[in-house]
């Protein structure tokens, strides 16, 4: 009976590995690997054992925080631009900077390079404002568009770096609408790290 609790324990636990494995597919979180080594005799530079688990990068500190920090808050501070309160950044050329609107209506891939298709004339925008989420690993960048820019179809955006030519963040599309001079639009994009 012994025998067959702990054949069912690893089962079990051979299960929810197999889950998180799952889960990682959709939300990877990397893996730790320790390898250990013969040092001497006649196996001397064979693998020995190998340990492998999973990588689980540390919860955040509230805003406004003070060093240490910790993973996830250093994640997300780092894509903000120096001049924004909290940031940690180093190199503005690679911190989300703009956001750009398209007219195309092909689905978001991973894959994305660039927008579908870019509003002309160009309907880049700079950060206005950076808010923390001092419950949640988030990060929600801020851009504000005034009733004179934009007026047009709009059905995708992106997020782009400082850099020349600009680094491509991340791309969004939503259903289509028409912005016209009767309105100002804030795009409030949030980032899960």
């Amino acid at each position: 009976m012994f025998a067959l609790i702990v054949k069912a324990r690893f089962w079990l636990r051979s299960l929810v590995k197999a889950g998180q494995a799952f889960v990682d597919t959709l939300k990877p979180s990397g893996h730790v690997e320790v390898v250990l080594r013969y040092a001497d005799g006649p196996l001397a530079g064979q693998v020995a054992r190998v340990l492998r688990g999973r990588n689980v990068v540390t919860g955040f500190v509230s805003f406004p925080a003070t060093p240490p920090y910790s993973g996830r808050d250093i994640v997300r501070r780092l894509i903000v631009p120096a001049a924004q309160a909290g940031s940690l950044s180093t190199n503005d050329d690679v911190t989300v900077q703009y956001c750009e609107l398209g007219d195309g209506t092909a689905a978001e891939t991973a894959a994305d390079t660039d927008l579908q298709s870019a509003i002309s004339p160009s309907t880049l925008k700079a950060l206005a404002e950076v808010e923390y989420d001092t419950a949640n690993p988030y990060v929600t960048f801020i851009f504000n568009y005034d009733e004179s820019e934009a007026n047009t179809e709009i059905s995708e955006m992106c997020l782009r770096s400082g850099s020349t030519p600009a680094d491509f963040w991340a791309r969004k599309t939503i259903t289509p609408f028409t912005k016209t001079s009767e309105f100002t639009m804030q795009v409030r994009w949030q980032i899960r790290v």
